[in-house]
């Protein structure tokens, strides 16, 4: 039975158009004003009002007060999935779900009578339900309600409280609408994977580091998640690879469009990014949040086979078995589909690092050299911004404890997000302050990000969310093979 789920989550996951290069009609988002965001306040998190139910699968999509990342309240949407409510039932813990990275705006989790079964908002959902479980899970900001905005990726601060705020909202209608409280003894748990997974580390330490209470906040179970945006864009500049190129374009899009600081200055994407990677349009295709990652992987692997060399992806080819240009050439000497590995799942395609980021990019982040066209003052805004970003910044430090709040699953084989993350995160915490699993599969291919988080989404629940509410998880790191 888990190995048919594994294929049909991998179907979902895979499934997307081949788009084209065309760059006509761009969808700039607003200009965003930058202000200084004010500590959490009491107008956050207050349910506002029931958007949408259906009682038959026990879903519900609201909206409640959250700040935006532009320093201003706004009504932002979830989804609620809830158990069994009848007689004098009462949900038995807390489980507040954090998405997976979505560049669709249809992807959001309060869109769910549109969503595939096996999407990780059902998933996980189905799983935790049925134990008792009221779930909870936000459309990050740029999503749903405030679709509008731009989404301020990987800015820890911004989306975690809006996440607390949406966990609020939903303890308030589950008893405004409902009639219902929590069960005694009750306690919530955050997770996620990959930008879920570091959401949910950032919704805790968030909420212990401001000693805010009200949601019983004990862990946060988080999988293979970009803890440390710096020491992402480092090992991609060292390895000279990008396994998603997407993954860039929206951490500097959210900045750009997002940082104070960045804003302040008049950073660009032009600034940072090459012309070449900017001509496939995808900062175009990210404003307009119409297309998947898959679909977006698509349209940088036909840019790359149509264009003028400017951006090119390499891939696996099943003739020669090695990695060659996807280029104008070499698909006339290999024109079938199926003498390439196009797809994703086994990250068989990838650019290399100055396929998108300019040559001063490149040797101010690997060495501190200040050279080209970049300004000094530029290249130091987005490295704060990314320094600041990371969920060890700061040098603040969960407590130590036997049982740990903080429990990391990580694949030594991810390129999408490097276990440099994890790394990071033990070196800065110490390993006695949490609990890592060190994904380590008998066969690599298992452990690429796409395939790690199908296992993750999977298991999860049974086999990491559930110690953290039972709070029967210890410290250490523990090697998990498939």
């Amino acid at each position: 039975m888990k190995r048919c789920y594994i294929w049909m989550l991998a179907a979902v996951l895979l499934c997307g158009p081949v788009v084209s290069c065309n760059k006509d009609n761009p969808a700039p988002e607003p200009p965003v004003n930058p202000q200084p965001i004010p500590p959490f306040t009491p107008d956050e998190g207050k349910y506002l009002r029931t958007l949408d139910s259906d009682e038959s699968k026990s879903y519900v999509t609201i909206l409640y007060t959250g700040m935006g990342s532009d320093g201003t309240l706004k009504e932002m949407s979830e989804l609620i999935c809830y158990p069994d409510l009848s007689d004098d039932k009462k949900p038995a813990n807390l489980g507040i779900g954090c998405h997976i990275t979505i560049t669709s705006d249809a992807q959001r989790p309060s869109n769910y009578r549109n969503l595939s079964a096996m999407t990780d908002v059902f998933v996980f959902s189905k799983l935790l339900v049925p134990t008792g479980t009221l779930v909870v899970m936000p459309d990050y900001e740029g999503y749903g309600s405030t679709g509008a905005s731009p989404h301020p990726y990987l800015q820890r601060d911004v989306t975690a409280r809006q996440v607390i705020a949406g966990a609020m909202a939903a303890l308030q209608w589950l008893q405004q609408e409902k009639g219902k409280t929590m069960a005694d003894g009750w306690k919530s748990v955050a997770f996620g994977y990959s930008q879920g997974g570091a959401v949910a580390a950032s919704v805790l330490r968030y909420y212990q580091e401001n000693r805010l209470d009200g949601l019983n906040l004990s862990a946060a179970a988080c999988g293979d998640g970009p803890y440390d945006p710096m020491a992402t864009l480092k090992q991609y500049i060292d390895d000279n690879k990008l396994y998603m190129p997407v993954s860039p374009a929206l951490v500097l899009k959210g900045f750009v469009d997002c940082n104070a600081e960045m804003k302040q200055l008049g950073c660009t994407y032009a600034d940072f990014m090459t012309e070449g990677f900017i001509q496939t349009g995808i900062f175009d295709e990210l404003a307009r949040k119409e297309k998947d990652t898959d679909a977006i992987h698509s349209m940088f692997l036909q840019c790359s086979r149509e264009g003028t060399g400017q951006f090119t992806m390499t891939v696996y080819n099943k003739v020669t078995e090695t990695f060659l240009p996807y280029n104008a050439e070499n698909t006339l000497l290999y024109p079938d589909d199926s003498d390439w590995e196009l797809g994703n799942s086994s990250a068989k395609s990838y650019c290399t690092a100055d396929q998108c980021f300019k040559a001063g990019v490149i040797a101010y982040f690997r060495d501190g050299t200040v050279e080209g066209d970049v300004p000094e003052a530029k290249l130091k805004a987005l490295k704060s911004a990314l320094e600041n970003n990371s969920l060890t910044s700061g040098g603040w430090q969960p407590s130590q404890n036997v049982h740990p709040s903080f429990s990391f699953f990580h694949s030594a084989y991810d390129e999408v997000v490097p276990i440099a993350n994890y790394e990071k995160v033990k070196e800065s915490w110490g390993i006695e302050r949490i609990k890592g699993y060190r994904f380590t599969p008998n066969n690599q291919t298992n452990g690429t990000h796409l395939n790690t988080g199908m296992y993750y989404v999977l298991m999860g629940p049974s086999s990491y969310i559930k110690k953290m509410f039972d709070g029967s998880e210890t410290a250490g790191e523990q090697i998990v093979t498939d």
